[in-house]
């Protein structure tokens, strides 16, 4: 989807919700599926933004990663596609949500080749209609 379009946009503006998929994923493992979760703040903050999204803690980068590579280090591309990700679960600390998610994103479109522009609703200044028609002259 995101190479099909010029711009791609994260739409990191709007209320984070629990269970959520920014901060939950699942893996196939001999056991079945195992799922994998970034924890994330969340006491008292029922009404943050994704944006506002705080990352609890970095224990979680190291299981991440430990998961992966025991269940997947015997496949044949391992050695090639396997690498690049390690350097963003164990070395790299991200403080918001958001900006792993984006980190990521970002990662799999330039190993896959995808030049599409990535932005961030909030990367944007909401201008109103009726600035707009003061602007243009229009009623």
């Amino acid at each position: 989807m995101i190479s099909a379009v010029n711009e791609f946009i994260l739409y990191d503006d709007m209320r984070y919700t629990r269970p959520d998929l920014r901060n939950r994923d699942q893996v196939k493992t001999p056991q079945g599926v195992q799922r994998l979760m970034v924890p994330v703040k969340v006491k008292g903050k029922h009404l943050q933004l994704i944006r506002e999204t705080e990352i609890d803690g970095d224990v979680w980068a190291e299981s991440h990663w430990k998961t992966l590579t025991a269940n997947y280090r015997r496949a044949p591309p391992f050695d090639e596609v396997g690498a690049w990700p390690a350097a963003f679960y164990l070395q790299r600390r991200h403080a918001m949500l958001r900006d792993l998610n984006r980190t990521f994103i970002e990662a799999i479109c330039a190993y896959l080749g995808i030049g599409t522009r990535l932005t961030a609703v909030s990367d944007y200044r909401l201008v109103q209609a009726a600035q707009l028609r003061g602007r243009s002259g229009l009623p």
